[in-house]
C-alpha cells in the first residue's frame, strides 16, 4: 500500500526497504518531477545521490542533466554550503571554481577565503577522491593568496595559513612578493624559517624575552636537534626569557639539561617565572614523572600557581554557581543544644552580650546567637577519569577544570572524585576546601590503571543522599571504556532517580567506543564530545552556567 501511494523521492528514503526490486528509470523521473515542486536543485541532488546509494542507480546524473540550467544559475557558494559527495556534485563545483579563478577583480581576501572554503569542504566531504583533489585546489589557492598579497601582514597570515595545514608553499615566490612590498631580508629569514638563526641571535645579544621568543617558537615548528641547540646556548648565555619560552615547548629536553647546581636551580626558577602558563601546565602532566626530584618541586611550585591562576580567569566566568549547596540567611536566632557550632555568629553573639551587660560568668546557652541556613539551589559531583587511556592533555584540562570548580564551589555543594582502577575523593560536599592543597594533590596525579567507575559512583550517590540542594548536576568526564559497567548500572540509576542532571563529557576520538549509550541511558545523561581539550574548563563552565 505504501509502495503504490509513494510519490516523492521522500517517500522512497523513508522505506527503502519496500523499493528494492520494484523501482523503475519511470517511477524515478516522475518522482523527480513531484519531489522539485519544493525542493532546491541541490536538495534534489542530495536526494538522488542518497537513491544512487541505496539502489545502485544513476540518478544524479539525470539530475544534473535536467536541471542544468538552474544548476549554472548557482553560485560557488551554494555548493560550499552545500557539500555531496558525488562525482556530479564535484564536476559541476569545479566549474564554478574555474570562474571563480578567471575573475581578475579578486583581492587577497577572496583568495583566503576560498582557501578557508576548501579547507572546510576537505574536512566535511568524506570522499576519498574529492579531499585529494580539494588537496591539490589548496596549494593553489595559497600560491594565489602570496601572490595577491598587498602587505607584510597579508603575506606572513598566507605563509602561517599554509603552515598551519601542512599545504606546501613556494619560498622563492615569498621572497620576492616579500621584497616588493618592502619587508627587511631579516623579516623575509625569519618569516622563511630563519627562526632558528634569528633565536640564536637574539639569544647571544642578550635580546630574547619571553615574549618574543615565545610568539617565535609557536610558529617555527623547530625539529628537536635546533631546540637542544637553543637550549643550551640560553643556558650558557642565562637567558631566562628564551628559557622559559622553551620549556613551554619541552620542558623535559630543558630539565635534562639544566645542571644540579645553585646556578642552574636559580637559572630553572627564572626561566619558569619568566612565563609559560597553560603550555606549560601542559607540559607538567606530560613529564612530570620523569623530572629529578631536586627539579620536580620547583616546576610544581610554578606548575601550582598557573593552575590557580588560570582557575579564577576560568571561575570567573561562571554564573550563577556561587547559589549552591547551604547559603546563610539574613536572620539570626538563639544557639540551642545540638546546634552546629560552625553556625555560631561571633559577631553577633559578643553584640548580644555587650548589649545585655553580662559579664563572662553571666553568659548563657541562649545568648549565643547562630545565623539560620537555608538550602541552596545546586550541588555540583564531578567525576573524572585517570586512568592510562586520559592521560595527557585531557587529564591535563580536566585538572584545571577541576581547580575551577574548587575555586568557584569552596563554600557551597562540591563532591570531586578522580578513578581509575581506584577512587580518589579530593572533596566531599560538607567539606571544607583547602586550595592549595587539592591543588597540590591534583598537581601529583598520574593517568594510571584501567577504567573502574564503580566505586566512584557509590560515593556519588552517596553525596547526593547527603545533599541539601533541590538541583543536583552530575557530571562524568571519560572515555567510556569501562571494565565494570554491570556494576555501575545500579548507580547510574539510582542517580537519575534523585533528580540529578546528568552530563557525560567524553573524548571526540573515543565516540562510538565502550558502555557510551549504556551510560546515557542508565544516568539519563546528556552526551559532550570534546575535540580540543584546552577548551574543556569552558565547556564545564558552560555546563554549570544553564541553571
Amino acid at each position: 500500500k505504501y509502495r503504490d501511494d509513494a510519490s516523492t523521492l521522500e517517500d522512497v528514503l523513508n522505506q527503502p526497504s519496500l523499493f528494492d526490486e520494484h523501482l523503475t528509470r519511470e517511477n524515478l523521473e516522475e518522482f523527480v518531477d513531484n519531489s522539485m515542486k519544493y525542493s532546491s536543485p541541490m536538495e534534489m541532488l542530495e536526494k538522488a545521490k542518497k537513491v544512487d546509494d541505496l539502489f545502485g542507480t544513476n540518478l544524479s546524473s539525470y539530475i544534473l542533466d535536467k536541471f542544468q540550467e538552474q544548476f549554472e544559475e548557482l553560485d560557488i557558494e551554494d555548493f560550499v554550503e552545500n557539500p555531496i559527495s558525488s562525482a556530479e556534485w564535484f564536476d559541476s563545483f569545479n566549474q564554478k571554481l574555474d570562474e571563480f579563478k578567471d575573475d581578475e577583480t579578486l583581492n587577497w581576501e577572496d583568495q583566503k577565503k576560498m582557501a578557508e572554503d576548501l579547507l572546510s569542504l576537505k574536512d566535511k566531504i568524506g570522499n576519498e577522491f574529492i579531499s585529494n583533489q580539494l588537496e591539490e585546489e589548496l596549494e593553489h589557492f595559497v600560491d594565489r593568496m602570496i601572490s595577491s598579497a598587498r602587505t607584510p601582514e597579508q603575506l606572513i597570515e598566507s605563509v602561517d595559513f599554509a603552515r598551519d595545514y601542512d599545504i606546501p608553499f613556494n619560498p622563492q615566490k615569498v621572497k620576492e612578493k616579500g621584497q616588493e612590498i618592502g619587508m627587511s631580508n631579516e623579516e623575509i629569514a625569519r618569516l622563511l624559517g630563519g627562526a632558528f638563526e634569528y633565536l640564536k641571535t637574539m639569544i647571544e645579544n642578550q635580546e630574547a624575552t619571553f615574549e618574543k621568543a615565545h610568539v617565535i617558537l609557536d610558529k617555527a615548528n623547530l625539529p628537536q636537534q635546533q631546540i637542544q641547540q637553543l637550549i643550551d646556548l640560553s643556558i650558557t648565555e642565562q637567558a631566562e626569557g628564551a628559557l622559559g619560552a622553551l620549556a613551554a615547548v619541552d620542558l623535559k629536553q630543558v630539565t635534562d639539561s639544566i645542571p644540579n647546581t645553585p646556578e642552574g636551580r636559580e637559572l630553572l626558577e627564572k626561566a619558569l617565572g619568566a612565563g609559560g602558563g597553560e603550555n606549560l601546565l601542559y607540559q607538567w602532566f606530560e613529564h612530570a614523572g620523569s623530572m629529578p626530584h631536586w627539579m620536580r618541586q620547583i616546576v610544581k611550585n610554578h606548575a601550582k600557581r598557573i593552575m590557580i591562576d588560570l582557575a579564577k580567569k576560568k571561575a570567573a566566568s561562571l554564573i550563577g554557581s556561587s547559589e549552591a549547596g547551604p547559603l546563610p540567611e539574613g536572620s539570626t536566632r538563639p544557639y540551642f543544644l545540638g546546634d552546629d557550632l560552625d553556625t555560631i555568629d561571633l559577631d553577633e553573639t559578643i553584640d548580644n552580650i555587650l548589649d545585655q551587660g553580662k559579664q563572662l560568668d553571666d553568659v548563657r546557652i541562649d545568648d549565643f546567637i547562630v545565623r539560620k541556613t537555608i538550602t541552596g539551589r545546586r550541588c555540583v559531583i564531578f567525576l573524572v577519569d585517570i586512568s592510562g587511556s586520559m592521560s595527557g592533555p585531557p587529564l591535563a584540562s580536566a585538572s584545571i577544570a577541576t581547580a575551577m570548580l574548587l575555586i568557584t564551589f569552596s563554600r557551597d555543594e562540591l563532591g570531586v572524585a578522580l578513578f581509575e582502577s581506584n577512587t580518589h575523593v579530593l572533596c566531599e560536599i560538607d567539606e571544607k576546601i583547602d586550595i592549595d592543597e587539592v591543588v597540590d594533590e591534583v598537581l601529583d596525579l598520574e593517568a594510571r590503571g584501567g577504567t573502574q567507575m564503580s566505586a566512584a559512583l557509590e560515593w556519588a550517590e552517596k553525596q547526593f543522599e547527603l545533599s541539601r540542594s533541590q538541583d543536583k548536576m552530575f557530571i562524568m568526564v571519560s572515555d567510556a571504556g569501562l571494565g565494570d559497567f554491570n556494576q555501575c548500572q545500579p548507580h547510574l540509576e539510582k542517580i537519575a532517580e534523585m533528580g540529578a542532571t546528568s552530563t557525560l563529557i567524553l573524548p571526540h576520538t573515543g565516540f562510538g567506543i565502550g558502555n557510551i549509550q549504556s551510560i546515557l541511558n542508565a544516568a539519563q545523561a546528556e552526551l559532550i564530545t570534546v575535540k580540543d581539550w584546552k577548551d574543556f574548563p569552558e565547556i564545564v563552565s558552560e555546563i554549570l552556567s544553564r541553571v
